[in-house]
């Protein structure tokens, strides 16, 4: 039930990584206006989203986020690269011993969204491709080389 959305999120996990192998450092300076994060940060956000957004499923209060964030500064491609990785697969152990029973519990984020734990692994999902798509768009409206990463099957 839930394997083919974690094989799209870790299709999304290889494209960014195969974005970052492409990235100048111009490239992750670039603002692409002036209230928004730099290509660095939201790379370093995307590296977040699977175990942030787990924690968040899982009832995390908003000074415990504030804490998870405050605690994982990524300044390195190569830091935003393993960060992708391992909270990947952080995201993936968490979901995948749980019993179909598991999936349909609900649980509430701390703004008070309710969402069964299938729910909220949709969500993670959505978050990921938005802003991997945000992401896309922006480097491809400033001319990066994209050319070769695999987007989707």
């Amino acid at each position: 039930m839930i394997e083919p959305i974690f094989h799209q999120l870790q299709l999304a996990i290889h494209s960014l990584l195969a974005l970052c192998d492409k990235l100048t450092a111009e490239d992750l300076a670039y603002r692409p206006q002036e209230r928004s994060r730099s290509i660095r940060e939201q790379l370093a956000h995307l590296s977040l989203i699977c175990l942030a957004d787990l924690h968040i499923a899982q009832e995390a209060s908003q000074q415990e986020m504030d804490n998870f964030y405050a605690s994982h500064p990524m300044k390195t491609l190569t830091e935003i690269k393993e960060s992708m990785r391992t909270t990947y697969s952080a995201l993936y152990d968490a979901y995948i011993s749980l019993t179909p029973a598991q999936l349909l519990e609900e649980q509430t984020s701390y703004w008070g969204v309710t969402y069964s734990r299938y729910g909220w692994l949709l969500e993670i999902f959505g978050h990921i491709y938005h802003h991997r798509g945000q992401l896309q768009a922006q480097l491809s409206a400033k001319g990066v080389e994209m050319q070769g990463i695999i987007w989707f099957e």
